[in-house]
């Protein structure tokens, strides 16, 4: 009996894993296409302080923000 519960048991853990990498692989980027996969960067020229002098973006100006940061301005809906 307990080897019937332990085999169910896999067998709904294995479909559960199987139906959750299905959902991951429906939201991957297609692969034909590979210039959709890079994303859009920013050159940023610093000078040797570190100090930031010239900041070049095409559409989309990417900066790193760390995550008090980020979860400040996201609290406060501030863009």
């Amino acid at each position: 009996m307990l080897g019937h519960s332990i085999i169910a048991l896999c067998c709904a853990a294995f479909l559960f894993v199987g139906i959750y990498i299905q959902g991951i692989w429906k939201e991957l980027p297609s692969i034909e296409n590979p210039n959709a996969l890079l994303a859009r960067q920013s050159l940023v020229i610093q000078d040797r302080n570190g100090n930031e002098l010239y900041r070049f973006y095409d559409e989309e100006d990417r900066r790193l923000l760390h995550s008090d940061i980020f979860w400040s301005l996201f609290y406060s809906g501030s863009p």
